[in-house]
């Protein structure tokens, strides 16, 4: 089933609730910098003070020790396996589809993409025709990305999925000619 994002999404709608450090709702001039931010179904993204705390809450608080540095979490064999083991619950509502990165080397502000995990055909999973939709802040910003539980990214350069596109990938360290240029996205 295709799902694709046209407004704003929120970590709250789809977790419930779950007690945790402060969040702050996205101005509408995107987040601060520092700032770690999670994209789920629901009104709006929701940016927290530490990577820590925005896994904890994209997981459903199914992962509560990820690495305080996003860099550190990235190489960790373990951190990989308990986010896509949170993914695989019977009954989960979202999983971490992807950790979008603002530069190369996958660091140091983070915007998480809690949609859910990935099939396993060739045909895409989730879109976002424009991430000004879920944090104005975000577009033409991303320079890395690492895709979990199943899922592979497409970024694009327009809104809409127009323009230049890095192709359905799993991970890159570096977009090369697409750092800083993403509008739009899809997961597959």
């Amino acid at each position: 089933m295709k799902r694709t994002l046209t407004g704003v999404i929120a970590t709250t709608a789809l977790l419930g609730g779950i007690a945790s450090a402060p969040a702050y709702a996205s101005p509408a001039g995107g987040h601060s910098p520092g700032r770690h931010c999670v994209v789920a179904p629901g009104p709006s993204t929701t940016c927290y003070d530490t990577f820590r705390e925005a896994i904890r809450q994209a997981t459903g608080g199914r992962v509560t020790d990820a690495p305080s540095d996003p860099t550190v979490a990235l190489a960790s064999a373990e951190f990989t396996r308990d986010i896509n083991a949170s993914g695989s619950a019977p009954g989960q509502r979202a999983a971490v589809s992807s950790i979008e990165y603002e530069n190369p080397n996958h660091n140091p502000v983070t915007l998480t993409f809690a949609l859910g995990a990935c099939g396993s055909d060739d045909s895409w999973d989730y879109g976002l025709r424009d991430i000004d939709g879920v944090d104005p802040a975000w577009d033409d910003r991303i320079s890395s990305y690492q895709g979990y539980n199943g899922c592979q990214v497409n970024h694009y350069e327009a809104p809409g999925y127009g323009g230049d596109r890095t192709g359905y990938r799993n991970s890159q360290k570096d977009m090369g000619s697409m750092n800083n240029k993403t509008s739009s996205l899809r997961w597959r």
